[in-house]
């Protein structure tokens, strides 16, 4: 948006997203195959709904869940929250709740599958990873994830990234390599 490109809410069922859903109905009423349906749909998308999905199609990003990194056992935070009136913008009488949080400094481990990806969705990525790192962010800015960011919470930087491309000589490499080391192991 801030480029003045077009992106879409696939959450909101007004037809001003990228692929309508009468522009949807109308590919699918065509005499045409799935694949040259599903063609159309994609060429019709946003490069947001292109790269991370839409509702009609998969997304090419795949976020796995992160896991705990460390040797002890990580320790959550409690800390108290009180809810506000919508009318007055004050505290709520008898609203208090309690959430968690992970202390700064916590590690995760971090994985990302980007599938098929053109050139210029591999500059995206490449941008993406880039501001998780930290780079090309202002002194004092930062990227935040999950709830209460407003508060300082859910801030986060990428550290030690290896990225590793897998094309179809490799994956016959490595698909041989796991073969030949299965072999070897039942026969020893």
């Amino acid at each position: 948006r801030l480029i003045g490109e077009r992106v879409c809410d696939i959450h909101n069922d007004r037809d001003n997203n990228c692929v309508s859903k009468s522009k949807a109905e109308d590919i699918k009423k065509q005499d045409i195959s799935r694949m040259e349906q599903a063609e159309k749909l994609y060429n019709e998308s946003c490069e947001v709904c292109r790269l991370f999905g839409g509702r009609y199609f998969a997304g090419k990003l795949h976020f796995k869940d992160c896991s705990y990194i460390g040797d002890m056992p990580c320790k959550y935070e409690n800390r108290d929250g009180v809810g506000i009136d919508r009318k007055t913008g004050a505290a709520k009488r008898g609203v208090k709740y309690d959430y968690e949080i992970i202390p700064k400094g916590t590690s995760f481990d971090f994985e990302l599958i980007a599938e098929n990806l053109d050139e210029e969705q591999i500059g995206y990525l490449d941008f993406i990873i880039k501001l998780l790192c930290g780079e090309g962010i202002a002194d004092g800015d930062y990227l935040a994830i999950g709830g209460k960011t407003t508060r300082g919470l859910g801030r986060i930087v990428l550290e030690n990234v290896k990225k590793e491309s897998i094309n179809a000589d490799t994956l016959k490499t490595r698909i041989e390599h796991l073969l030949n080391s299965r072999m070897i192991s039942k026969e020893g």
